[in-house]
């Protein structure tokens, strides 16, 4: 996970050069980074237990995304003004 650091700016006098080091106490401490941890060991846990979640997904899910990730391309292309002359759903 990519972390962003904080803007800062140190001032020196006139003339002079400086030299600073910024210190930071809170690393790796967001809400993401506690999440990125927990979620997948709950997630881990919770399959342990119940057996449902190891089933495989039901192979029409596949076939709504698609349908979805079509529609939404098409909608792109209408919204952008690309040629829309045929559908996408058409590719299926």
């Amino acid at each position: 996970m990519r972390h962003a650091g904080t803007i800062h700016q140190a001032e020196a006098l006139p003339c002079e050069h400086s030299l600073h080091l910024t210190v930071s106490a809170c690393q790796r401490n967001t809400w993401a980074d506690l999440l990125a941890v927990a979620l997948p060991r709950a997630l881990e846990l919770a399959a342990e237990e119940n057996q449902a979640l190891r089933h495989a997904l039901p192979r029409i899910l596949f076939d709504h995304m698609v349908r979805l990730s079509c529609t939404l391309l098409w909608s792109a292309c209408v919204a952008h003004g690309i040629d829309s002359s045929f559908t996408w759903l058409e590719l299926l």
